[in-house]
């Protein structure tokens, strides 16, 4: 790699926090999943596992390179840049997800937030591995492997769709397609 201009760090919300944001706070939701097969507690340490693989993923990262923090949610409005190397942190369906968007050749290294839960073959680094990783990019030591990409275009339109693993074919309506 020729020179890092930044580390796009890209994670998604929790199910955690999106519980705690639809229910207005920790103890609704706590309430809202009462007789459900997982209480909130469950959902707070899978949270929290994540939270502390962000913090390793962090201090791996070098200090003299600017690194940017994206949600999942703000990909379709996020530019990124060819000198970006992207850092992804969390489940296989992230990366699978971000690969649309990452058209410019962009190094990306995948990072399991996770173990216990994810449970995928994707997301190849541990969070605590990634300070090593970035160390034998910046040296030239590192592997690369190139995945490809899947691209599928309409008849009579201009537009592509390109996807790491599926495109979906079908009603726009079906809960999969969103």
């Amino acid at each position: 790699m020729d020179s890092i201009g930044r580390f796009v760090v890209v994670t998604k919300p929790t199910p955690y926090e999106g519980l705690v944001l639809a229910s207005g706070s920790s103890v609704a939701a706590g309430f809202a999943l009462k007789g459900s097969a997982r209480d909130l507690t469950w959902y707070k340490a899978q949270h929290d596992r994540h939270i502390s693989s962000v913090t390793h993923v962090i201090k791996g990262l070098p200090k003299d390179i600017s690194t940017v923090f994206v949600s999942s949610d703000l990909l379709k409005t996020f530019a990124f840049r060819d000198s970006d190397v992207i850092v992804v942190l969390g489940p296989d369906g992230l990366l699978a997800n971000i690969a649309k968007y990452i058209v410019g050749g962009q190094l990306v290294i995948t990072v399991d937030s996770d173990s216990l839960t994810n449970g995928g073959k994707l997301m190849k680094h541990k969070p605590e591995s990634v300070s090593k990783v970035i160390a034998s990019l910046l040296d030239g030591t590192s592997s690369i492997a190139k995945l490809p990409l899947v691209s599928a275009k309409f008849e009579n339109k201009d537009d592509e769709v390109l996807a790491l693993n599926e495109i979906l074919v079908g009603r726009l309506d079906q809960i999969s397609s969103r």
